[in-house]
Order: structure tokens, then C-alpha cells, then sequence
């Protein structure tokens, strides 16, 4: 039998993969939530603004996993994995044994900790469930305060903004230059600013203020933001408690290699909680993007099945937020130089991340087929006017590096 802790993308994906690389023993996915395994990017933006329903979401109907024969146990919590005895113990329906187990728990959200916190009227959003109430809470168009400038946070301002609320977006740093750079940062906020989002950058919560519900929030520059709700994005952390005690090996997530294997045989772990080995980039990382979750799962359902795929890719990741399609390929957690082309003003532009003259990687704003030919210019050297240039092809640009 094999068993899947999680029901995110990565638990759905590993599933699908499964079946479909001809597995037809008895398989097993748990999940926490009450719904099946769904789309998460869409909350913070189409079904937080009511354009999609949840059956939309989902990423197969209930009776798809039926036909499958895929057995998701919903509303349940796994109270313990013991590696030594192969087994994984519920809190409600009794205790599993495994042959081969897939860890894809993901990652829970930080918390706000802050004077008034117990307040109502904070909002988190990572669950279906979350955006349902959150959903029905912003059609009364309240005053809302967005705390964090990260994707989710800087998503959830844009939603709320197109649903007509007064939304203030407020972080340490301006919206996404924490990934992306403060160049890019500076332009995101003038893009929430221009769609009438107020931003405040270099600021965190000191106290929320209120009776009953929270009336009022005071930053930390001793200014406050009058709001009637706040909804806070400020990170997630992985998923291990499961694994409490157990001899495991973790570092920032659960170690896995590139084949999503653990340190346990028999266990692999894929997704948000997955800690893996990049041979392209020599390096350890843990990704929280949809795309990792969903082509790494993949390849640990075909490791499972000793159909051994090497996981090595080129990270990518999207945002949509307003009219303004953001598309990143690379990895450069440090850079040079920021190479920009087109006119960020006019919402269409790209910005190349170099480090020792080498192409790091590409973030694009309204530009997806110039993203999509960038990724060939990855790990390349490329006169940076040339980067620069808009009447020059990246096509013929990755064509040249080519020959």
C-alpha cells in the first residue's frame, strides 16, 4: 500500500502520476480539510473575487478519485508517522501500514503576534475555507488592511481592491522586492498605488486597535491605519510536526535528493515541506511555488515506483495581480546587475538578473513569450545592451548563444 500525508498539488499530482505509470495497488491520500485536492493560487485571486465556483477549483470531481480508486481520507488529522514501524497513525481512523509513503504536508501560515491579535476581524488565507469566509466578508466592501507585501499579500490587496474595498498594503519592504529587488519592488508599488491601493513600505504592526473588533492598527512608525478588516500574509513555514521525533533527516523542510527520496527508505517527500538537491545550481532549496509542487511530485511518485527521474529544474513562478501578468524563470538569490527592457510604465516589460555576467534569471510583466524564449538564455553570458535593447529578439538572442 501507498499512502500520501497531504492533499494539496503535489499529494493530487503524485496520486494522478501514479495511476497513471500503471500503480494499481491500494493507494491512500489524507488531507486536514473538508474539500479535495484543489487549486491554492486561485484563492488569493478568481475565487476570492466570487469569478469562480469551488467545484472550479477542485482539481478533479469527488467521483474521479472513486473511479481512480484513490482513497482520500478528508477531515482527518495524522496524529503520528512511525518510520521505524512503516506506519502512520490517525487521529480518527486508526493507524495505516505503508509500503512506500510520500510526505507532501506543505507549509502552514506564520502568524501575526501582536497586542489586540484576538480581535475580530484578522483574517488568514491558505485554505478554500478561508477564502470562502473572506469572500463573504469583502462583498460588504470594508476598509482593509494588508499586512505583508509578499505574492499572497500583494494578491489578496489587488482582489480586494477590484471588489471595491479601501485596501492599504503594508511591509517591511516594498511589494515583492523581497524575490524580485527593490527595482522591481518600486514599480509593483506604483502599480498598486496607480490602481488605488495605499502602500506603506518600511513599517510593521505594533497593536491592533479596537473593542470588539479591530478598529484601528498602529505601525511601527506611530502612525495608524483605521480598518475594518486585516488580512495578514507574512510567510509560511513547512510542515514537519508529523514527523516529531522521528530519525529523519531536516534542514529547513525535510532533506530529499534529487529523486525526492528522504534519508528513510521507502519515504519520499515532495511540495512546500521538500528541502532538495539542485545539481544544476549546486545547492539545497525548498520552493513554495505550485509549478515545483506539481512537476516535483511527479517525480517522486515515478521514484516510487523505482522509475527513477532526476528532479533538476529551472524554477518558475507567476502573479497576477490587477492587469499585470508577472512570469519569472531562474534562480538568483544574488545579483549583480537588474537589465531591464520594454517600458515598466506601460506595463510590458522584462528584467534580467545577472551575476558574473551570467544570465541568473528572468522576471517579465505582460510578456509571456518573451519569457518563455529568456529561459534559453539562462546561465549564458549576454551583452548586457543587448538585454537592454527592445528592437533586439530574444529569440534570435538565445539563437545566437546557441550556435
Amino acid at each position: 500500500m501507498f499512502v500520501i500525508v497531504g492533499a494539496g498539488v503535489a499529494a493530487a499530482t503524485a496520486a494522478d502520476t501514479l495511476r497513471a505509470s500503471g500503480f494499481d495497488g491500494r493507494l491512500v491520500m489524507i488531507g486536514q480539510e473538508r474539500d479535495p485536492p484543489y487549486n491554492r493560487p486561485a484563492l488569493s485571486k478568481e475565487r476570492l473575487r466570487g469569478q469562480l465556483a469551488d467545484e472550479q477549483v477542485f482539481f478533479h470531481p469527488r467521483s474521479y478519485y472513486d473511479a481512480k480508486k484513490i482513497e482520500v481520507l478528508t477531515v482527518e488529522t495524522v496524529a503520528r508517522i512511525d518510520l521505524k514501524a512503516r506506519s502512520v497513525e490517525l487521529q480518527s481512523r486508526g493507524t495505516l501500514s505503508y509500503d512506500k509513503l510520500l510526505i507532501a504536508t506543505g507549509a502552514e501560515l506564520r502568524r501575526l503576534d501582536a497586542p489586540g491579535c484576538d480581535l475580530a476581524g484578522l483574517h488568514y488565507l491558505r485554505s478554500l475555507e478561508d477564502c470562502r469566509r473572506l469572500h463573504d466578508v469583502l462583498q460588504g466592501r470594508p476598509r482593509v488592511l494588508v499586512v505583508g507585501t509578499g505574492f499572497i499579500g500583494c494578491e489578496v490587496a489587488a482582489s480586494a481592491s477590484m471588489l471595491g474595498c479601501e485596501v492599504t498594503l503594508a511591509g517591511n519592504t516594498a511589494p515583492l522586492a523581497h524575490a524580485l529587488g527593490p527595482e522591481v519592488g518600486d514599480i509593483y508599488a506604483g502599480y498598486h498605488r496607480s490602481s488605488g491601493v495605499a502602500v506603506r513600505i518600511g513599517v510593521s504592526v505594533v497593536r491592533f486597535e479596537g473593542r470588539e473588533r479591530i478598529e484601528r492598527a498602529v505601525l511601527s512608525d506611530e502612525t495608524g491605519v483605521s480598518c475594518d478588516v486585516v488580512i495578514a500574509g507574512i510567510g509560511v513555514m513547512p510542515v514537519t510536526n508529523v514527523l516529531r521525533g522521528e530519525s529523519i533527516e531536516m534542514e529547513n523542510g525535510i532533506v530529499v535528493d534529487e529523486l525526492c527520496r528522504t534519508s528513510v527508505p521507502g519515504v519520499f517527500a515532495a511540495g512546500d515541506v521538500a528541502a532538495f538537491w539542485s545539481p544544476r545550481y549546486k545547492t539545497r532549496m525548498r520552493l513554495e511555488h505550485f509549478d515545483n509542487a506539481q512537476n516535483q511530485a511527479a517525480v517522486a511518485a515515478k521514484a516510487m515506483l523505482a522509475r527513477d527521474e532526476r528532479y533538476d529544474p529551472i524554477p518558475s513562478f507567476w502573479s497576477d495581480q490587477f492587469s499585470y501578468r508577472l512570469q519569472y524563470r531562474g534562480f538568483a538569490p544574488r545579483w549583480d546587475d537588474v537589465v531591464f527592457r520594454g517600458n515598466p510604465r506601460e506595463a510590458s516589460f522584462s528584467a534580467f538578473y545577472v551575476r558574473g555576467g551570467e544570465v541568473q534569471a528572468v522576471c517579465s510583466v505582460n510578456r509571456y513569450k518573451e519569457n518563455y524564449a529568456a529561459r534559453r538564455l539562462i546561465g549564458k553570458r549576454v551583452e548586457p545592451k543587448s538585454l537592454a535593447d527592445d528592437a533586439v529578439d530574444v529569440k534570435e538572442l538565445a539563437a545566437a548563444q546557441a550556435s
